[in-house]
């Protein structure tokens, strides 16, 4: 039981800041799309075909799915600083990974821009290849290296 504390307390650190992240973009991605809209709406693009709600939506999704790879990479790359068993590091990740999709399924279902049956896959994909990229990654090529930042361990 005692090896079970630093995984929950790293899980636990590790999901809530993904969590607030996928919040930021998600109100950041319905930026985008209410100024996609508006700029349509006022001739801005008029030289673009007519925009669909369709068009505004996969704007929307590009921008979670692109922003969150990234975000999801240093992540990681703060939490192989502090977690020595890579076992350890993908489990966090992959758990970490379905608390965010169901968050992101939850706020899209309430967005003024659709909620797609399969929106969550391309999320999910996104979390996971930057979370486990960060996290598998060798020591040298850690951004953080030299780095000592302790969020992801207990005391």
């Amino acid at each position: 039981m005692k090896g079970r504390g630093p995984f929950l307390y790293a899980l636990s650190v590790y999901s809530l800041i993904s969590s607030a992240l996928m919040g930021a973009q998600f109100l950041c991605a319905g930026a985008l799309v209410f100024l996609l809209y508006r700029l349509s709406h006022l001739g801005a693009l008029s030289a673009l075909p007519v925009f669909r709600s369709s068009y505004y939506d996969s704007a929307g999704f590009a921008f979670l799915a692109a922003t969150n790879t990234a975000l999801q990479y240093y992540l990681a790359s703060l939490l192989s600083l502090d977690e020595s068993a890579r076992g350890a590091r993908f489990g966090v990740v992959a758990v970490s990974a379905v608390f965010s999709t169901a968050l992101f399924l939850r706020l899209s279902a309430g967005a003024s821009f659709g909620a797609y049956s399969l929106a969550w896959a391309p999320m999910l994909f996104s979390y996971m290849l930057g979370g486990f990229c960060g996290a598998l990654q060798d020591e040298r090529e850690n951004p953080f290296l030299g780095v000592r930042p302790g969020i992801f361990g207990p005391g």
